[in-house]
């Protein structure tokens, strides 16, 4: 019984113990929750105004509730983000309304800005906008104030701007450069300073003018001179013209060149009795197209009268008389002996496959002999290059004559042979721009002269494929870059253009160097553009106004020479004859008998080309035909023959 009144008492406990507990929970009122609050901006934002003043409206922002509800007596902090503007307080405390502002005054750096405003560490944010623009101009700016150049070919970017009294640019009319010294420094309308067309050492002051203002910047220019390279001081005179020079009817060379395809030929004292020898390479197309078939190396002796008879046996070693397609002929005094040499590029057959063909280097013994030596003093000796061109000068200033050879394809690549003095060369082709050393751009002729009149010559190449006519500015020590752009004149065929031959002189006899360029169309078309040196390292096309193009294929020999011996240079070109006129020039072919074949389906380039010669030794220029065997009846020999001028 006790037990059971122990158990009833627990259980009324336990169920007085749940409804007190209940009552208390009913009666307790619920915790509030807080409300987030969030910031945005009114008014303000994206205005814009003078550097280092107050915008004109104020930036307002508004506190409020998710509810749109406006949070009163917040703190909202201010802050610059960007600009390194002020702000009228840092720090606000919103209104009735939720409202808050300050006032915000511009920084001194013209350029966007921006106003954070903050309503907590971790609270959300309002940013403002605005610009801000330069005030008045007060003055002019250039910089750098003064800088060198350390070597030639350097350059650097001179700025120039009228700016406020803060220094941020006021938009203004153009800046104009000057130089006290373009031989110096030269300045372009961009304000790049160049120290590419004198190579010499010195000073200049650099002027800028734009709206009224003027600045100045000093230059200086280190540049090592070489001083073997002899700068040219005189100018030609420029005498009175003459007229059509004439010629004695024509007379046949004894030893006639051999019934080929193409002949070339090179024209000089080659034994050293003091008259002026031939020279013939010979190049043979097989009919069937079957590869190279040797040509020959002829020689042929002046007796000193201008009567000429094959010595090809006496002056040449029989191993080394045959041609492979000779692409160009160089003739210098390449061993120090006082006697011409001569270098032959070879292209080998000129179709596919291409197989290339080694190049020759043909020395005088001093005896009246010559001796092939190009396996042992050209460094490489190519044995499959396709040399299409070749030119020949001292590069380096040095007192010797270096070699061009301007490899086409076949993977060998352009070399710059550099003399030793002796007449062995070792190429240096880390002389050359790496694009046209490696081969990755091709030319098909090149040209050596002293565009700028500084004593060295420079590199002019001919394009083919894309790669662009370019002129390589030489260093006074041998070194290429190239030169500016828009240095030469835009390619008169526009598409698949070829600048197949080249040759300089002072056409117009101002003490410039200018330029022939035969150019086609894959050599489908032609032209003969004359290029003017305009004396600032810039070539123009002038070719409409003082060349004619009486031509019916495109140009192969290009000889420039004095054939009326009146001081002006006169042009032998193919098989035409064009005489100077003040640099003007006119066809004067059809008034020389035997300079013209003709029957048109023989006057093909390749077959009947022209070399200016002193046979006779009167000083005066002589003309040399070298004929070769295309579309005449196999078998025929057409001979060589000379029209000796009697100006």
């Amino acid at each position: 019984m006790k037990n059971k009144t122990y158990l009833i008492s627990l259980l009324l406990f336990t169920v007085f113990v749940t409804l007190l507990a209940g009552c208390k929970n009913a009666d307790s009122p619920t915790e509030p929750t807080e409300e987030k609050s969030s910031i945005k901006a009114i008014s303000g934002d994206e205005q814009s105004g003078v550097v280092a003043t107050e915008l004109a409206q104020a930036l307002i922002v508004k506190v409020s509730k998710s509810n749109g509800e406006p949070v009163s007596g917040t703190n909202v902090n201010w802050l610059v983000k960007t600009g390194e503007g002020s702000i009228s307080s840092s720090s606000t405390t919103t209104d009735d309304q939720g409202k808050t502002q300050v006032q915000w005054t511009l920084g001194i750096i013209a350029g966007k800005q921006s106003v954070e405003a903050k309503i907590s560490e971790a609270g959300s944010t309002a940013t403002f906008g605005a610009v801000a623009e330069a005030d008045e101009p007060t003055q002019f700016i250039v910089k750098p104030e003064s800088f060198t150049l350390q070597t030639w070919g350097d350059s650097l970017q001179v700025s120039a701007s009228i700016a406020d009294q803060y220094g941020n640019p006021v938009d203004s009319e153009p800046v104009t450069w000057s130089s006290s010294n373009s031989e110096v420094v030269s300045m372009d309308e961009n304000g790049w300073a160049r120290s590419y067309w004198a190579a010499r050492p010195g000073e200049a002051v650099l002027t800028a003018d734009a709206a009224g203002y003027t600045a100045q910047v000093n230059a200086e220019v280190k540049a090592q001179m070489n001083p073997n390279c002899k700068e040219p001081t005189d100018f030609p005179v420029q005498g009175a013209v003459a007229g059509i020079p004439t010629f004695a009817s024509e007379y046949i060379v004894e030893a006639t060149p051999p019934p080929y395809y193409d002949n070339k030929a090179a024209v000089g004292d080659f034994d050293g009795d003091g008259d002026e020898d031939i020279m013939v390479f010979s190049y043979n197309v097989p009919w069937d197209n079957t590869g190279n078939k040797d040509g020959e190396v002829l020689f042929w002796e002046n007796d000193g009268t201008g009567q000429f008879s094959d010595a090809t046996a006496v002056v040449l070693e029989p191993d080394f008389i045959k041609a492979e397609h000779t692409a160009d002929v160089e003739t210098a005094e390449f061993n120090g002996d006082g006697i011409l040499d001569i270098f032959i590029p070879q292209s080998g057959y000129d179709q596919d496959p291409f197989p290339g063909a080694p190049n020759r280097l043909f020395l005088s013994n001093g005896d009246g002999t010559i001796t092939e030596e190009a396996p042992t003093n050209l460094s490489p000796h190519e044995t499959t290059g396709y040399t299409h061109s070749s030119a020949s000068g001292d590069v380096d200033c040095d007192g010797d004559i270096d070699i061009y050879e301007g490899d086409l394809f076949n993977g060998e690549g352009p070399h710059l042979q550099i003399n030793n003095g002796s007449g062995s060369f070792v190429a240096e082709d880390d002389r050359l721009p790496p694009k046209i050393a490696s081969s990755e751009l091709a030319y098909t002729d090149s040209e050596f002269l002293d565009v700028d009149r500084d004593g060295d010559l420079d590199l002019m190449l001919g394009e083919i494929g894309g790669s662009g006519d370019v002129l390589l500015i030489n260093d006074g020590f041998g070194y290429f870059s190239r030169s500016p752009a828009k240095t030469l004149p835009e390619p008169y065929f526009t598409v698949d253009n070829v600048s197949v031959r080249l040759r300089a002189g002072d056409l117009n006899l101002d003490g410039w160097p200018d330029l022939l360029v035969s150019q086609t169309p894959e050599y489908n078309d032609k032209r003969l553009a004359l290029w003017l040196n305009n004396g600032d390292g810039t070539f123009t096309d002038d070719t409409a106004d003082r060349l004619p193009q009486p031509w019916e294929s495109w140009t192969a020999q290009l000889n420039i020479v004095d054939l009326n011996k009146d001081g002006w240079p006169d042009l032998l070109i193919d098989r035409y004859m064009l005489i100077n006129q003040g640099g003007t020039f006119f066809d004067a072919t059809g008034s020389v008998e035997g300079l013209y074949l003709n029957e048109p389906e023989k006057r093909d380039y390749s077959t009947y080309l022209t070399f200016p010669i002193d046979a006779d030794g009167d000083n005066s220029q002589d003309i040399l035909i070298v004929r070769g065997w295309y579309l005449f009846e196999e078998g025929e020999v057409t001979p060589a023959v000379i029209l000796r001028n009697t100006n």
